[in-house]
């Protein structure tokens, strides 16, 4: 069992829910995706939310939605959603890796730019069914024509 599952109910850290809503960005320094910024693209989903990774847009092939450096000053340059590794993370799990220090927030992505998000999660054949599902439940994405 994962010790970040266990909860002993003493905690009196901020709600996850207020970290983590639709526009919060982080990043983790030591993680598998080399300190590139993660999203939150959805409201919480039986407690867990999607998160979608943003990288080096040079680097990757999927160009459904590029994020400029001007959009947020957390890039440093152009950058893709990468829709492929969208995850669906438990709320509790992320704000235990906050409290720890191995999940750091920055500063929010703006409606605009989530709106950009929203429209490229559209047009990627790159997101995985259930992340689609969910977006689309939540209508922040049309239905897909091609499911």
């Amino acid at each position: 069992m994962d010790s970040r599952s266990s909860s002993s109910g003493t905690d009196s850290a901020e709600p996850p829910v207020k970290n983590f809503v639709i526009g919060s960005s982080f990043f983790r320094p030591r993680g598998r995706d080399g300190g590139h910024p993660w999203v939150v693209a959805s409201r919480p989903d039986n407690s867990c939310v999607v998160t979608l990774n943003v990288t080096d847009a040079e680097r990757w092939s999927d160009k459904s939605c590029i994020i400029t450096p001007e959009q947020h000053k957390s890039l440093s340059k152009d950058s893709a959603v990468a829709y492929e590794r969208a995850e669906l993370e438990r709320l509790q799990d992320l704000e235990s890796d906050r409290r720890c220090g191995a999940l750091i927030i920055r500063d929010k992505f703006s409606d605009q730019v989530m709106q950009d998000i929203f429209k490229g999660a559209e047009k990627t054949k790159q997101l995985k069914r259930l992340v689609r599902n969910i977006l689309e439940d939540q209508e922040l994405i049309g239905p897909s024509l091609e499911w």
